[in-house]
């Protein structure tokens, strides 16, 4: 199946997402600036997050809670941990901004690359070549905290204020440098 048809049914069901409320609004301007280009379509988009989850251990990814999440570091101040009710571990994550973009041909993948490398988004590469190229637009920051173990938190306030500020910077920071790449891309 040729990328323009291929492209048609991606835009179709990124309405389809957008009239559901599953696509960050923060990311929503650079996501169409991006599938307005002749080369270029959005299949996935996160304009980064901070998280505090419970799972049952550090290395599992199934059965996760999320008990608190925000897209906006400015949120942060507000949060508090001693009502949370958790089974197994409990985390703070901060996640960067990560777009995956399917591209017409390597020239225009490598044209995607090179900008968001100029905007700082060092981990951008190449996702996946064969069936379909997929460009990964992604951060260089995350931060993995844990707050507690077997049901009981171990963060005392200071520690988790600390961490929150933390996550905040790092977040807005790959946020700016988010907002650089779509500077670049949508001359």
């Amino acid at each position: 199946m040729g990328f323009e048809i291929k492209k048609i049914q991606i835009l179709e069901s990124y309405r389809h997402a957008l009239v559901a409320g599953l696509v960050d609004e923060d990311v929503r301007e650079l996501n169409d600036c991006i599938n307005s280009h002749k080369d270029w379509v959005t299949t996935s988009s996160c304009f980064g997050r901070i998280i505090v989850i419970s799972k049952s251990s550090t290395r599992s990814k199934y059965k996760t809670q999320f008990h608190l999440k925000t897209h906006s570091p400015r949120v942060l101040p507000t949060w508090r941990l001693d009502n949370i009710k958790f089974k197994g571990e409990l985390w703070l994550l901060m996640e960067a901004p990560n777009l995956h973009v399917r591209c017409k041909d390597a020239n225009s993948a490598k044209r995607l690359i090179k900008m968001a490398l100029q905007a700082k988004l060092g981990k951008s590469k190449y996702q996946s070549i064969d069936p379909s190229l997929i460009v990964e637009i992604l951060g260089t920051a995350s931060l993995q905290i844990p707050l507690g173990e077997d049901d009981t938190i171990t963060c005392d306030t200071s520690t988790f204020n600390l961490a929150k500020r933390k996550a905040s910077e790092l977040l807005q920071q790959e946020q700016d440098r988010l907002s650089q790449f779509h500077s670049l891309i949508c001359k």
